[in-house]
């Protein structure tokens, strides 16, 4: 298994900490929404307002370029995602945590979606076609999560090249409010979807962090599934 630091006694706690405080930031979200009845909040029409008109053309560069990032929060993107990090986990508890946590984000998603039923701005400004519901916002549930939780694994990784640890981190800070910038500038979301969306996602990765430290202490799935796999067919051998 990947050299993994396991002194967390302290980390535990921060981790505890900082997930807390983003599920009190979707609380806030959340309940500035059904306090309004669903509609659309003050700073909700400005920021869509402003965006929409310093936009420009669509189908200019920002057009192209915010339609490119929104698909690193879409589903194909983050199924290869995951498939890498297989390969890189080689299926230990990583993963697993890393694979029941999108499904419990984004089942808490369409649940959330389906029973606040809060529409999309007008289908006019939009620049995607998009048909479900608009609270919260699943680009960045879901990008707030694996994306979070991604740079945490590289993190805690001892035998990553530090180059490529930094580049990757990077990129997984990055990437997030990219991704969130760009359901705004899409006017497929309003400013109170993707913040709801993202707190909650990072809330989920944070919870995740937290199981995880728990897993690698109690030396939980120590080997990973893959590596098992092979030497039991290597033993049939």
């Amino acid at each position: 298994m990947v050299n993994i630091d396991t002194n967390f006694t302290k980390k535990q706690i921060i981790i505890a900490l900082c997930g807390l405080l983003f599920f009190i930031s979707f609380l806030i979200f959340l309940i500035l929404v059904l306090s309004n009845n669903k509609e659309v909040l003050e700073v909700d029409n400005n920021i869509l307002n402003f965006l929409v008109n310093v936009r420009g053309e669509k189908g200019g560069f920002l057009f192209i370029f915010f339609r490119i990032i929104a698909e690193f929060g879409f589903v194909y993107i983050l199924i290869f995602i995951y498939l890498l990090l297989l390969i890189y986990t080689k299926l230990d508890i990583r993963f697993i945590v890393l694979l029941l946590g999108i499904g419990i984000a984004l089942t808490t998603n369409v649940i959330l979606k389906n029973i606040i039923e809060r529409l999309r701005p007008e289908e006019y400004l939009r620049w995607q076609n998009e048909t479900s519901y608009s609270f919260p916002s699943s680009h960045s549930l879901s990008s707030g999560f694996i994306y979070t939780y991604i740079a945490y694994l590289l993190a805690i990784d001892n035998k990553m090249n530090k180059i490529l640890k930094i580049i990757f981190i990077t990129f997984s800070i990055i990437i997030i409010p990219l991704i969130m910038f760009s359901r705004l500038i899409l006017a497929v979301h309003y400013f109170t979807d993707v913040m709801a969306g993202v707190s909650l996602g990072v809330f989920y990765a944070f919870l995740g962090m937290f199981v995880t430290n728990i897993f690698i202490k109690k030396e939980i799935l120590k080997t990973p599934l893959l590596i098992k796999l092979f030497e039991r067919k290597k033993d049939i051998r």
